[in-house]
């Protein structure tokens, strides 16, 4: 399993475990709310790892560095900018878990537009 593999994979599973989670805000069976955040959180979590390794792998020896903290500033301002609509969206549970589940799906379909690493490192 490649690392954008890996990384889509995570993003798509992460996005299907925060729409069933949705799905099921209103259960009374709360296990399962449960259950599918904590599947959110592991695909999450696998997905940030494989973005690592990725990125190290998609930029040459001489940029990486930069690369990494331009990575990592957008991740920086994306969170500023999730909590803002959450706290938007906090109201209303299962529309904050739909736009969540929306978001991961769109970066895992863009996962695949990026080019291959061998690609990536090959000189020009």
């Amino acid at each position: 399993l490649g690392r954008r593999q890996l990384l889509g994979g995570s993003m798509a599973l992460a996005a299907i475990s925060a729409l069933c989670a949705a799905t099921q805000i209103d259960s009374p069976q709360t296990a399962s709310v449960v259950a599918f955040a904590l599947a959110f959180n592991a695909f999450g979590t696998s997905g940030w790892n494989a973005l690592d390794a990725l990125t190290a792998e998609a930029f040459e020896p001489n940029i990486r560095a930069t690369a990494f903290g331009v990575v990592a500033a957008a991740g920086r301002v994306a969170s500023i900018v999730a909590n803002i609509v959450d706290g938007q969206l906090s109201s209303n549970a299962t529309v904050l878990l739909f736009v969540t589940s929306a978001m991961m799906a769109i970066g895992a379909s863009g996962v695949f537009c990026l080019r291959p690493s061998s690609e990536a490192l090959a000189p020009s």
